[in-house]
């Protein structure tokens, strides 16, 4: 997909050939466009949700909500944690988390705290049934998991990581920049395929303004604007 973009990127700017888009600046537009992409799913989703109680979208393949649902779960990933010290039962949480999602033990979910206080005052008063059926955690700001009860068990995370930087790879003949994706460190985007035509259209508007075409600029705000007008109208 990275290649098409990049390819469609050139030939709408109407720049030469490896022109003006240098692939590295390239690479940043693109990623941008993908965090902000990724952000606006879940506005778009309560957006789309509201809109179906309303009986404005229909089921199957019109079905927004559903579609929305699709593009985030492309990034929903599962891992086995280990405490980080059986002395000091700790869970660290992986580095490429960027939203928890639910985390079970022993077949159960463990229910969140909303903060320290409560957690602390779960730990304090034993009157309170706090067992493996009904455990709670407390998320720490250092991506780090504390646990009520207390234990040297694995626990199950379920969470949307973040997406993988891009990177167009190329090696240079004559001069000229050519799409190389055998390089080690390529990376395709990372992202729902359905995306693409979205992607193309930031990265055109990111790579105007940075490139100070305004043409380009003006003429993908307003591409910008009909796609907007139409999601709201639809």
């Amino acid at each position: 997909m990275i290649n098409r973009i990049y390819k469609l990127v050139l030939f709408i700017s109407n720049n030469p050939l490896r022109g003006n888009v240098v692939p590295q600046e390239f690479n940043l537009a693109l990623y941008n466009a993908i965090i902000e992409i990724y952000e606006e799913y879940f506005f778009e989703l309560n957006r789309a949700i509201t809109r179906k109680n309303r009986g404005l979208i229909n089921n199957g393949f019109a079905d927004l909500p559903e579609c929305y649902r699709e593009k985030i779960k492309y990034y929903l990933t599962k891992r086995k944690i280990e405490p980080a010290d059986p002395d000091n039962p700790i869970y660290i949480l992986p580095n490429n988390l960027r939203y928890l999602d639910a985390i079970f033990y022993q077949g159960n979910e463990i229910e969140p705290m909303v903060n320290s206080r409560q957690f602390l005052l779960l730990r304090k008063y034993t009157d309170i049934c706090i067992d493996d059926e009904y455990p709670v955690y407390l998320l720490e700001h250092n991506q780090q998991l504390q646990l009520l009860p207390k234990t040297n068990e694995p626990i199950n995370i379920w969470y949307l990581r973040n997406p993988l930087p891009p990177n167009w790879t190329y090696k240079v003949f004559n001069g000229v920049e050519l799409f190389n994706p055998d390089a080690d460190d390529f990376q395709d985007v990372d992202m729902h395929v359905s995306e693409e035509s979205n992607l193309v259209r930031r990265v055109l508007l990111k790579m105007g303004i940075n490139l100070k075409e305004q043409e380009l600029t003006n003429y993908m705000l307003a591409e910008e604007s009909k796609q907007f007008k139409h999601e709201i109208t639809s």
